[in-house]
């Protein structure tokens, strides 16, 4: 038997309220992920998938994801649980007042932080620099980006 695996998402939607400003051109993670309106958490599975005499077989659950949101629909948490229903990562989120990721963190099985992302924003809203600091809060790397008059990035540098 040959198994395949696919991806079959589980979606438990925790609606805070009902409604969404359909006329606001303002995106967010909800939105790119085609959801409108106040989700609170998302829950992603992948299951193992086979075919027996040409039916859809679904099996064990491989690996689960939790996103979770705050009010202006970006994602503020993500966890990653294995198999075994252990956690392995987590991922935090930080936005500013005008809903521009400035920070990830990113924390193994134990809770600890693994390493730090920071974002720069320029007036426009362009993302200016990236920073990534290891667990002890030693830069590892840095890229700064330059846009031409028009909006579209020109330049990376490290």
């Amino acid at each position: 038997m040959k198994r395949f695996t696919f991806a079959i998402v589980l979606f438990l939607l925790t609606i805070l309220t009902y409604g969404c400003n359909e006329h606001t051109s303002k995106t967010n993670d909800l939105k790119s992920m085609g959801f409108h309106g106040d989700i609170e958490t998302i829950v992603k599975t992948e299951n193992q998938f086979s075919l027996k005499f040409g039916e859809e077989q679904i099996g064990d659950i491989m690996s689960k994801t939790v996103f979770k949101f705050n009010n202006d629909g970006n994602k503020i948490e993500e966890s990653e649980y294995d198999s075994d229903g252990e956690l392995p990562y987590k991922y935090k989120f930080t936005y500013d007042e005008k809903g521009k990721l400035i920070e990830q963190n990113e924390y193994d099985s134990d809770g600890e932080l693994t390493y730090k992302s920071k974002f720069t924003y320029d007036e426009k809203g362009n993302k200016i620099e990236t920073s990534e600091y290891d667990s002890d809060g030693e830069l590892r790397w840095k890229s700064k980006y330059t846009y031409a008059d028009e909006g579209n990035e020109k330049e990376t540098g490290g």
